[in-house]
């Protein structure tokens, strides 16, 4: 399962700048994310596009 996706507490993760973005974002509970390629946040849309396939999230 993706680091990003796990939904149990009281663990301690170490996470790249990046991915706590897109950690922080599933938890804030966000509806709607869009990215470019070659932008600086584009890590974190690559971050929540992986963590779709372990979350009933869609991923368009």
């Amino acid at each position: 399962m993706n680091v990003i996706a796990q939904k149990s507490g009281g663990i301690d993760v170490l996470l790249q700048g990046n991915q706590a973005i897109a950690r922080g974002v599933l938890e804030g509970g966000a509806v709607f994310c869009v990215g470019y390629p070659g932008s600086p946040s584009s890590e974190i849309i690559e971050n929540l596009s992986d963590a779709a396939k372990d979350l009933p999230i869609m991923e368009r």
